[in-house]
């Protein structure tokens, strides 16, 4: 057992991309069988994450999540600034002008609303939980609009940490709130476009 231990500290970063391999398995197959397909399993494998980090962080003590045990210590590198600017580069490179261009003007006035409904829901929340530093009202709005750029706004404006974690997870809530609601009003969504066309 000692050199199983050792073997997962040992190459850490690649114990927690297995972890996420099998996470996202077990996601896959969740919604298929039981939501057939209704509830993304990107979405299931986010709460997943965040019901094991807060085990992981209740079980240490620790601040870090699943990361403070030992075995799994390679999630703080995975989710470290560097996997995050990767993430960052990855999304922007998987932004396709051509299907952009084929949603036209509906397309580009639902992207501006979306980002705004977004940053202003955010703003608001946070301003209503007691924070009223521009700094950190800002992080917090990006945060809600993608949790990719709420760290990255927040890291240009100076913003602690702790502002810089809130973000993400304003951003990480407001993705499962949109994967999880889509599909429940995806009806009334496409009546209302036919109504606007």
């Amino acid at each position: 057992m000692e050199r199983v231990v050792k073997l997962f500290q040992d190459n850490g970063l690649v114990v927690a991309f297995l972890c996420v391999g099998v996470i996202m398995l077990f996601a896959e197959v969740i919604s298929k069988k039981l939501t057939r397909g209704k509830v993304p399993a990107p979405a299931i494998a986010i709460v997943a994450g965040l019901v094991l980090a807060y085990i992981g962080g209740d079980y240490s003590g620790g601040k870090k999540g699943i990361a403070d045990l030992p075995l799994f210590q390679g999630f703080a590198l995975m989710g470290s600034g560097m996997l995050r600017d990767f993430a960052i580069v990855a999304t922007a490179m998987g932004a396709s002008v051509v299907v952009m261009r084929k949603t036209g003007l509906l397309g580009a006035v639902s992207l501006i609303i979306g980002i705004l409904v977004a940053f202003v829901f955010g703003v608001a929340i946070a301003y209503m939980w007691g924070i009223r530093g521009a700094v950190e009202l800002t992080t917090i709005g990006a945060g809600s609009c993608t949790y990719i750029v709420g760290p990255v706004t927040g890291a240009a404006l100076g913003a602690s940490s702790e502002i810089i974690a809130l973000s993400i997870a304003t951003g990480v809530v407001k993705a499962m709130v949109v994967a999880i609601g889509t599909p429940i009003f995806a009806r009334s969504i496409d009546s209302t476009i036919h109504i606007l066309r």
